[in-house]
């Protein structure tokens, strides 16, 4: 693995698949001007602390996504933050036993990939769409934007549910929300689907 100090990636593609980076306290890896599909292979641990510990995509609204297809494992509490509407999908595993804050812009952002955490605080506006079947959250806090899910099969969401942000669920796969939820009492809102949408199960 490597220990970076702040990086800015100003290309297609940074790291291999076998490849490591650890973003600890004080630096970053930050995507700035990138023009393609840009990639990251590898995998990322975030084990910063305060402002450290943060993924920038700083590409703004006119280019795509920061691809990152490996795990990201937080060994700390961390950030991913789209400054200037930049954004990013996550297509591997994304875990740890700390709260990930997520700030994204208008543009939408994936995760596609399992997901283990103890907290994730969305802020920002946008749509933060999980993918994955496994979506394991103690606790996911949405202030602003939208939080879709959209399970390939079925989902069991167990965590707690809340803010101020909008929910939705498309796709035909089944959701299923077991947990605390406080959307509708703190001024968050439920949306599943629409006319022409073909869903499966929603059991709340």
């Amino acid at each position: 693995g490597y220990n970076t100090d702040s990086i800015t990636a100003n290309g297609y593609e940074l790291g291999g698949v076998n490849t490591t980076v650890d973003v600890q306290a004080g630096p970053y890896l930050r995507w700035y001007q990138v023009n393609g599909t840009p990639t990251y292979g590898g995998n990322l641990r975030l084990n910063g602390v305060g402002t450290g510990g943060v993924l920038i995509n700083d590409s703004g609204s006119g280019n795509p996504a920061v691809v990152l297809n490996g795990n990201v494992t937080l060994d700390s509490d961390a950030k991913i933050t789209g400054a200037n509407s930049g954004r990013f999908n996550v297509y591997g595993n994304l875990s740890g036993e700390h709260v990930l804050t997520w700030e994204q812009g208008a543009l939408a952002s994936t995760i596609a990939g399992p997901v283990d955490l103890t907290g994730l605080t969305k802020t920002g506006g946008g749509i933060l769409s999980f993918t994955s079947d496994h979506i394991a959250i103690d606790s996911l806090l949405a202030s602003a934007g939208t939080v879709n899910f959209n399970p390939f099969a079925e989902s069991d969401f167990s965590g707690t549910l809340a803010g101020t942000a909008s929910v939705t669920k498309t796709g035909v796969g089944t959701l299923v929300l077991s947990g605390p939820n406080f959307f509708g009492s703190i001024g968050g809102t439920f949306s599943f689907g629409g006319p022409g949408t073909n869903l499966g199960a929603i059991r709340l």
